[in-house]
C-alpha cells in the first residue's frame, strides 16, 4: 500500500510539473489564439513560477494545522479546477490568472506530496522515498513536456489543460482511497518560521540549493541551441539527445534519494555539485566530438538531479518539526534559481551581442 501512495504521490508531481513547463512549449499556439505577443505569452511561464514560489510558503503555514490529507485533497481539487479553466479560458488576462491558481495549488500539493512520503517510511528511507516523489518532475521532462506539445500542435493547446484535468481526477479519487489521515501541526508563529534561517545548516542548504538550480537553468535554458549551432546537430537528432537527457535526469532523482539513505546526504551532494560542475567545464572542450558532448550532458544533467531529493531529505532531516517551512522554502527558492538563471543568462548573451 505504501508503494502504491508513492506513486499516485509521483504521478501528482508528474502532473504539477508538467503543469508548468508545458506553458513554454505552447507559447506560440497562445500567441497565436489570442493575438499577444510572443514575450507576453512567454508570462505564463514567469506567472506560475512566481506564484509557486510566493503562494506556497504563506499557504503552507496558514494551513499548518489542518489534516494533511485534506489539504492535499484541496490543492489537488484546486489544480483539477485550474486546468478546467485554462480549458475554458475565453482571454489570455483569464489564462494568466489560472496559471497564478495552478502555480499555487502545485506548490503546496508538491511540498505535502514530499512531507507524506517522508511521514509513510522510516527516517532512515526517506531519501528513499523522497527520490521516488521527485521522479515525477523529472518524468514530466522527459514524457509531460514533448507528449504535452505534440497534444498542442495536433488538436489544439487547450486539450492539453484537460488531459491534466482528467489525469488528477485519476489521482484525485485514488489518493482520497488510500492515503490515511495525517495530523496537522501546532500552526507555527511568524518567530518560528523565520527561526529556520537562523539555523546556519539550512541558510547554506538554500544558498547551495538556489546556486545549484541557478546553475542548471543558464545550462538547460539554452542546451538546444547548443546542440544546434555549436556542435552542429540536426533537430531530429537533437530530439533523441533531449530524450537521452531526460531519461538521465529521471535516474538521477530517484539515485540522489538512495544515495543520501545509503553512502549520507553530505556525501551524495558533495559528489553531485562537483561532478556537475566538471561536466559543464568539459563541456566546451568536447564540443567538437557528438559522442564527447552526449556523455557530459548525461552526466551533468543526471549529477544536477541527484542534488536535488538529496538536500530535500537534507531539509527534512535538519527541521523535523518545520519540515514543511522548510521544503516550501526550498522550493521558492529553487523557482527563485529559475528565474534568476534565465534573467542571468540573457544578460550574458546581451553582453556578449553588444
Amino acid at each position: 500500500m505504501r508503494r502504491v501512495i508513492l506513486f499516485l504521490l509521483m504521478l501528482g508531481t508528474f502532473l504539477m510539473g508538467t503543469a508548468e513547463m508545458v506553458a513554454a512549449g505552447i507559447v506560440n499556439m497562445v500567441s497565436d489564439d489570442f493575438q499577444v505577443s510572443i514575450a507576453s505569452a512567454g508570462q505564463l511561464v514567469t506567472a506560475f513560477s512566481l506564484a509557486f514560489a510566493i503562494g506556497t510558503p504563506i499557504i503552507v503555514t496558514l494551513v499548518a494545522r489542518v489534516d494533511r490529507k485534506k489539504v492535499t485533497m484541496i490543492s489537488l481539487g484546486v489544480f483539477i479546477m485550474g486546468n478546467f479553466l485554462a480549458l475554458w479560458s475565453p482571454s489570455f488576462g483569464f489564462l494568466m490568472i489560472t496559471r497564478i491558481v495552478l502555480g499555487v495549488s502545485a506548490g503546496v500539493f508538491s511540498v505535502l506530496a514530499l512531507s507524506i512520503a517522508a511521514n509513510l517510511v522510516p527516517r532512515e528511507k526517506i531519501g528513499n522515498a523522497i527520490g521516488t516523489v521527485s521522479m515525477g518532475f523529472g518524468a514530466a521532462l522527459v514524457l509531460g513536456l514533448p507528449l504535452g506539445m505534440m497534444l498542442g500542435q495536433l488538436i489544439g493547446w487547450r486539450m492539453i489543460f484537460l488531459s491534466l484535468a482528467i489525469l488528477g481526477l485519476v489521482v484525485f479519487f485514488a489518493l482520497t482511497r488510500l492515503l490515511p489521515s495525517i495530523a496537522g501541526k501546532t500552526r507555527p508563529t511568524i518567530r518560528k518560521q523565520l527561526s529556520i534561517f537562523k539555523n546556519v545548516k539550512i541558510v547554506c542548504g538554500l544558498l547551495v540549493f538556489l546556486f545549484a538550480i541557478t546553475g542548471y537553468s543558464t545550462v538547460y535554458t539554452y542546451i538546444v541551441p547548443f546542440f544546434q549551432e555549436v556542435v552542429g546537430l540536426n533537430p531530429s537528432v537533437i530530439s533523441l539527445v533531449m530524450l537521452l537527457v531526460g531519461i538521465f535526469a529521471t535516474a538521477g532523482t530517484r539515485f540522489g534519494g538512495f544515495a543520501a539513505d545509503r553512502w549520507g546526504i553530505a556525501r551524495t551532494v558533495i559528489i553531485s555539485l562537483l561532478l556537475h560542475t566538471m561536466a559543464l567545464i568539459m563541456l566546451p572542450i568536447g564540443s567538437a566530438w557528438i559522442i564527447s558532448v552526449i556523455i557530459l550532458c548525461s552526466i551533468w544533467v543526471m549529477a544536477s538531479n541527484t542534488t536535488i531529493p538529496a538536500m530535500q531529505s537534507f531539509f527534512i532531516h535538519e527541521t523535523s518539526d518545520s519540515s514543511e517551512i522548510a521544503l516550501s522554502a526550498s522550493s521558492s527558492v529553487a523557482h527563485i534559481g529559475l528565474a534568476w538563471g534565465l534573467v542571468l543568462v540573457g544578460f550574458l548573451l546581451t553582453s556578449a551581442i553588444l
